[in-house]
């Protein structure tokens, strides 16, 4: 088997959604590299998908963002970072989305690796005061390991509370 040319290099990895974790475990034994999580930088500042932040530019362009201010914070010259979106499947419109890009910025090798994953999702909303109602909803989705986002009157409501993860 040929020798990874990233074998005991060092990759950032801003996020601050766990993702870390499970991308480690796959890049790790098989690059033989070693993933640094990089935190103490807000990604939504980027763009989120509560639409607070809007995004400037593509998915794409906001995963490069996210990759560089991950090099940046750890002082690295590799980097690589993941963008979702959630929007209505390509097909039918009709059942929900997750795209998710990946993007692996190498300056010493002068390359960029683009990856995407994209399939249905769990997702969901509903417009009520009714705890227990509310309780059956979001234990359809899998609440607590699919977190849920909390908004006073609409979907378009500006006050929200998003990651929520515990009762």
């Amino acid at each position: 088997m040929k020798q990874s040319k990233y074998r005991g290099q060092k990759i950032a990895f801003l996020t601050q959604h766990g993702k870390q974790e499970v991308v480690a475990a796959v890049l790790e034994p098989v690059l033989g590299c070693e993933v640094v999580h990089v935190s103490g930088y807000d990604t939504d500042l980027l763009g989120s998908f509560t639409r607070d932040v809007p995004r400037s530019g593509t998915q794409l362009d906001a995963a490069r963002r996210k990759a560089r201010k991950g090099m940046e914070l750890a002082g690295l010259k590799i980097g690589l970072a993941s963008e979702g979106s959630f929007s209505t499947d390509p097909y039918t419109g009709m059942m929900p989305w997750n795209r998710e890009i990946m993007v692996l910025i190498d300056d010493v090798a002068g390359l960029e690796i683009v990856g995407m994953a994209q399939g249905s999702t769990i997702a969901g909303q509903i417009l009520s005061s009714d705890l227990a109602e509310i309780e059956q909803f979001v234990d359809k989705l899998g609440f607590p390991q699919q977190q849920v986002v909390m908004r006073p009157q609409s979907e378009n409501d500006p006050r929200y509370v998003k990651g929520i993860h515990t009762w």
